[in-house]
């Protein structure tokens, strides 16, 4: 229980460290820094509502709220200041990841829904797809398997609605599908 969400929390963590050190070397800048601040102060208020429930996990949360905030918040400020396809498609893999991090830690303590895993998983591999995709070349190819893939996530999210037990099997075999088309077209 506690110990592989603490080990996912360190991975992801470390991840989220990483995207931030890179976002702060490929955009540096002074200016807007309040961005920070609006994006700390939607991380506390999700910290608000997770710390009742949290026990021995407050710290450790509270770092990855932190973490992830700043994440977001230089990506944000990286299309505020850089606006071109590439910083649009960072800024929205990292609310993507604000997503699904939140629903994934409102599942688990707060409350747990029927279909949360569904929206955590689907929304992490958008936010993951959107960040490699900025730093791609997209040609016309790859834009229209992107449709596919993001049809993919749709479909998915519909056929786990109906019936959750089939999930994962459809899962594995709309995201080989759409992997495959993927890598056609890359190289």
């Amino acid at each position: 229980g506690h110990l592989k969400f603490v080990f996912g929390l360190i991975s992801f963590f470390t991840a989220h460290a990483i995207f931030l050190y890179g976002l702060l070397r490929s955009y540096p800048s002074k200016n807007k820094r309040w961005i920070y601040l609006v994006f700390w102060s939607i991380g506390g208020g999700i910290f608000f509502v997770l710390y009742p429930n949290l026990k021995g996990l407050t710290y450790p949360v509270l770092a990855y709220v932190l973490i992830i905030s700043s994440m977001s918040a230089q990506a944000a400020r990286a299309y505020i200041l850089h606006r071109s396809n590439k910083t649009a498609l960072l800024f929205a893999g990292a609310l993507f990841f604000m997503l699904s991090d939140t629903v994934l830690a409102y599942s688990k303590f707060v409350h747990t829904y029927k279909f949360s895993s569904v929206l955590i998983l689907s929304t992490y591999w958008i936010a993951i797809s959107l960040i490699g995709l900025s730093n791609s070349y997209l040609n016309q190819r790859m834009k229209s398997n992107l449709k596919l893939f993001f049809s993919s996530f749709c479909i998915l999210f519909l056929t786990s609605c109906i019936n959750e037990d089939s999930y994962k099997l459809q899962a594995e075999n709309e995201l080989k599908t759409a992997m495959n088309q993927w890598n056609k077209t890359a190289v």
